[in-house]
This record gives structure tokens, C-alpha cells and sequence, in this order.
């Protein structure tokens, strides 16, 4: 799989340097497969003063944070390709649920009661699936569960096949946030 995707690895390698510089590659601890820490990979969309181990959502304040080639490769979720190596390793699967930094203690905390730590955690889910980029411990916990009771290679399957529809309308101009009134 990294050998197919292996020209838009260079091609988005080559736009971030000629963008911000180096490095491309972005690299943080995250909670794995029994609470096992891993080091995760992502193209850098952000630039490299901004802190490693809290959530963006929860870095203050929000803009400037993210680079003009990294609101990009956010939007089109490219950024994650790098986690192919992940899976590669071993580390993560293609579908699970999204790993958790260390700093998300309450997301750990109500993994832990419902046993979904015991995962491996995915490149994809079922909030991504769903589209949301969910950011509530409760909402994301409750996909998690979800996954966790109903885990089958048909819902992995699922996840997989809606995974790029769901990408691709994303990046579409007619999702409704841009509607004028006239």
C-alpha cells in the first residue's frame, strides 16, 4: 500500500518543505492497543512552534496554527497517509477507533470503563464514517462502544468503503456552509 501511495508521499513531502520547510513528517506519542504507547506519523500541517501534546482544538489561540499547504492536507485528510506505516508496523489497523493522545485523560478514562483500550486504534472509524470530527469525550465513547459491540469484518468492511465517500464529499463546495441568502 505505501509503494501505491508512495508519489503522493513525495508530492505532499515536497509541498510541505517548499511551504514551511522541514520537517514533513510529524511524530507524537499516542495510546495504543492496550494502552501501549506508540509513536504516531503524520504529514506536519502545523507550524513547528505549535505544542506537540495537546489536541488542536484545544490549543489556544486557534489561528495561525495550521500552515497554508496544512489546511489543505487537513481538509483532504492526507495528512494521515503517513499512519500507513503504522499499520505497517503494526501499530494501528485501518479501522478502530482514532488513537488518543496521553494529555485526552478523560477519553482514556471512559475508554478504560468500557473496555475499548483494548483496541487497536484505527486509521478509520465510525465517527469518521459518520463524518463528524468529533471533539466530546461522551460522542466519541459512544462510537467507540459502538464499534466495540458490533466489531465484524463486515462493519471494518463498511468503514473502509464509506471512509472515501465521506472524504470526497467533504472536500465538495456544496456541502450547505457556504450558501449565500438572496
Amino acid at each position: 500500500m505505501i509503494v501505491l501511495f508512495s508519489p503522493i508521499f513525495l508530492l505532499v513531502g515536497v509541498l510541505i518543505a517548499c511551504d514551511t520547510g522541514f520537517p514533513v513528517v510529524f511524530t507524537q506519542t499516542r495510546i495504543g492497543k492496550d494502552k501501549s504507547p506508540f509513536t504516531i506519523y503524520k504529514f506536519r500541517t502545523m507550524y513547528a512552534t505549535v505544542p506537540s501534546d495537546v489536541p488542536t482544538y484545544q490549543v489556544k489561540p486557534r489561528k495561525g496554527l495550521v500552515t497554508p499547504v496544512g489546511k489543505w492536507l487537513r481538509k483532504s485528510k492526507l495528512d494521515e497517509l503517513p499512519q500507513l506505516w503504522n499499520i505497517l508496523k503494526g501499530d494501528m489497523s485501518l479501522v478502530g477507533p482514532r488513537p488518543a493522545l496521553w494529555s485526552e485523560t478523560a477519553l482514556i478514562d471512559a475508554r478504560d470503563r468500557y473496555g475499548v483500550n483494548r483496541l487497536k486504534p484505527g486509521l478509520t472509524g465510525l465517527a469518521q464514517v459518520k463524518g463528524l470530527q468529533v471533539h466530546k469525550v461522551k460522542s466519541k465513547v459512544e462510537w467507540d462502544r459502538q464499534y466495540l459491540s458490533e466489531a465484524s469484518l463486515s462493519l471494518d468492511l463498511y468503514c473502509l468503503l464509506i471512509t472515501p465517500l465521506v472524504l470526497i464529499s467533504s472536500l465538495l463546495p456544496f456541502r450547505g456552509r457556504n450558501k449565500r441568502k438572496r
